[in-house]
C-alpha cells in the first residue's frame, strides 16, 4: 500500500534535530551555505550566498553541500517514521515560499542586526530557498535507513591511504548507493598508471590555487590556524584537519602573506607546494568521479545527495574518503563560456568569476589541467563533473572539522514559536 500524504506537523524538537543531522553533510572548505525553515510541516532549504567561496562556479559545490545536507534530513526523518519527499527549486520559478520564513536572525551568520525574513523578501543576494522537504506518514512503518548510523562518522581524512584495491564488493555497494539518483554517475580511476596522472593534475589545481592572488586570498580566509578561530568560526578548516607535518602549519601561516607567496614562486618553489597533495592521491586504493547529466540546480543539489550517499555508504565500509574540489572546480572555470544557457538563476552573477583574471602563465596551467584531465577521463558528452575523491584504507584523522550552532541556521518561524 502507497503512503499517505498527509503532512504531519513537524515538532520543534523534531524540526531541530533534522537540521542539526543536516548541518553534519559535508560543504566547500566547510564554509556550510544553508539555512532552512520549517513551513506546514515542510523543512525549506535555502542557498546563504554571503557564506559563498568566489571561486564557485554557478555555485556549483554550495548546492553540492546542500544536497548532502538535504539527503542527511532524507535519513535521518526516516529514522523518526517519516518518509521524506524532496522538491526541488526550478531556477526559473519564482520563489513562493520565501515570506515564510519571518522575524529577526537567530544567529550572527549574516549580521546581528539583520532581519532574514527582509533579506528573502527584497534583497536579491539574500538567501534563495532552492529545495523543500515535506514528510508523509505511511500506511505501513517506514524502514530505517542503516546509513543513518553512519552521519556521525562521516568525515575528511587527509592522511596517507593504503595502495590496496577497492574490494570489488565494496565498491559496487557504494555505486549502488549513487544509482538510486537518476542522472548521477560515479566512474574508477585505479591502478598506479591512472593514479600517477590524477595526482599530476591536482598538483596542478592546487599550484593554481597558490599561484593566483584571489584563488590564495580565498584560501587563507577558510583556513583556522589556532583552537581560539576554530571555536569561534565554528567554519573553515583547521589546520589540523590538514594533517601536516611538524612545523609546516607555521610555514602554511607565514605564506597567507602575498608578499611572500610571490617570493616563492618567483624563486621557482611554488610546485613544492603542491607535492604533498600528489603524494597523497598517488597513496590511494582509487579516486571516484561523479557526475550529473547538467547544471540545473536539481541535478546539482543530485550530485550533493549521491555523493553523501556514497561517502557514508565508504564510511560504513570502514574506507576513509577525501574530496579533491580543486579539479571540478577549475574545469568548470575552463568550460566556462559552453555554459551560458545551461543554468538560469542568478548564482553566477553574484561573484565574478575569478578565472576571469588569470594571468596568461596561469592561463596555460589551467590549459594543461583540462588537457591532461580529458586524455585520462573520456567524458560522456554534456556530463559535469560534480566531484573527485580519493578513497582508501586509512588510520582515522587526527581531527574534525566543527560545525555552527543549530541556531544560526535556523530562520526564525511563527509555526514554531
Amino acid at each position: 500500500m502507497s503512503p499517505t500524504y498527509a503532512a504531519p506537523l513537524l515538532s520543534l524538537a523534531q524540526f531541530r534535530a533534522l537540521v542539526d543531522s543536516a548541518s553534519t553533510a559535508p560543504s566547500p572548505d566547510n564554509n556550510q551555505p544553508w539555512l532552512f525553515s520549517e513551513a506546514d510541516g515542510a523543512i525549506d532549504c535555502y542557498h546563504d550566498p554571503s557564506r559563498a567561496l568566489p571561486s564557485d562556479v554557478r555555485g556549483m559545490f554550495d548546492l553540492t553541500g546542500l544536497g548532502a545536507a538535504i539527503e542527511n534530513i532524507c535519513i535521518s526523518a526516516r529514522a523518526e517514521g517519516l518518509e521524506p519527499r524532496v522538491e526541488a527549486i526550478g531556477d526559473d520559478e519564482p520563489d513562493q515560499r520565501a515570506k515564510r520564513a519571518m522575524g529577526p536572525a537567530m544567529g550572527p551568520a549574516m549580521g546581528p542586526e539583520a532581519d532574514r525574513g527582509d533579506l528573502l523578501s527584497s534583497n536579491p543576494t539574500g538567501p534563495r530557498h532552492v529545495a523543500t522537504v515535506s514528510f508523509k506518514t505511511p500506511d505501513t512503518s517506514v524502514a530505517n535507513d542503516p546509513l543513518r548510523r553512519h552521519l556521525e562518522g562521516r568525515h575528511t581524512c587527509r592522511k596517507p591511504y593504503s595502495r590496496q584495491p577497492l574490494p570489488v564488493a565494496a565498491r559496487d555497494r557504494i555505486e549502488e548507493q549513487v544509482r538510486q539518483f537518476p542522472g548521477a554517475q560515479l566512474d574508477w580511476l585505479s591502478g598506479a598508471r591512472a593514479l600517477k596522472e590524477t595526482a599530476r593534475i591536482v598538483a596542478l589545481a592546487d599550484l593554481l590555487r597558490f599561484q593566483h592572488r584571489p584563488f590564495h586570498e580565498e584560501l587563507f580566509r577558510q583556513l583556522r590556524f589556532d583552537r581560539q578561530s576554530v571555536v569561534a568560526t565554528r567554519d573553515g578548516l583547521d589546520v589540523r584537519t590538514l594533517e601536516l607535518p611538524r612545523g609546516i602549519p607555521a610555514v602554511l601561516k607565514w605564506l597567507g602573506d602575498w608578499r611572500r607567496m610571490q617570493r616563492v614562486h618567483r624563486l621557482g618553489l611554488g610546485r613544492l607546494l603542491a607535492m604533498p597533495s600528489a603524494r597523497l592521491v598517488r597513496c590511494s586504493g582509487a579516486v571516484g568521479v561523479l557526475s550529473v547529466s547538467g547544471w540545473s540546480t536539481s541535478e546539482l543539489l543530485t550530485a550533493g545527495r549521491a555523493l553523501q550517499r556514497a561517502w557514508l555508504a565508504a564510511t560504513a565500509e570502514g574506507l576513509a574518503l577525501q574530496p579533491l574540489g580543486s579539479v571540478p572546480i577549475y574545469l568548470a572555470m575552463s568550460n566556462r563560456p559552453s555554459l551560458a544557457g545551461d543554468c538560469h538563476h542568478d548564482l553566477a552573477d553574484r561573484h565574478p568569476c575569478l578565472a576571469d583574471r588569470l594571468a596568461p602563465a596561469q592561463q596555460r596551467t589551467l590549459s594543461q589541467l583540462k588537457q591532461r584531465w580529458e586524455r585520462l577521463y573520456d567524458a560522456p558528452q554534456g556530463r559535469v563533473l560534480s566531484m573527485l575523491f580519493r578513497i582508501g584504507y586509512s588510520r582515522p584523522a587526527s581531527a574534525r572539522s566543527l560545525r555552527r550552532p543549530v541556531d544560526e541556521l535556523i530562520l526564525s518561524c511563527p509555526e514554531l514559536e
